[in-house]
């Protein structure tokens, strides 16, 4: 049998939604309530290049087994659904876990 880091069984998608639905709120002013996966960066919540980074620094100073996320990766993703589900999958999480955070961020924003 092959061991599971212990990061995978460590971090939830629920844990990493809710930590950077915080660190996002801090970050840009907007209320947590307001915020949800789906929105783009740019767009919506006027997060730049140089912001994104210092979220992912911030949700991972919050949670130090999640992996580093190059700043090519990073620049590519455009919601924060997409940083979340790219989080996930470099910890192994499965794609239910993920379907999971959505729902759980449409109960916190409703």
């Amino acid at each position: 049998p092959v061991p599971l880091p212990a990061a995978t069984s460590a971090v939830s998608t629920e844990e990493v939604t809710v930590t950077m639905m915080a660190i996002v709120s801090e970050k840009t002013g907007y209320p947590q309530e307001m915020l949800e996966l789906g929105m783009d960066l740019e767009s919506d919540l006027g997060i730049d290049s140089i912001k994104r980074v210092e979220i992912l620094g911030a949700v991972q100073d919050k949670i130090p087994a999640l992996p580093e996320v190059p700043g090519d990766d990073l620049a590519e993703m455009r919601t924060l659904g997409e940083i979340v589900a790219h989080l996930q999958s470099k910890l192994g999480t499965d794609d239910s876990a993920l379907q999971t955070a959505g729902t759980l961020t449409s109960e916190i924003t409703a």
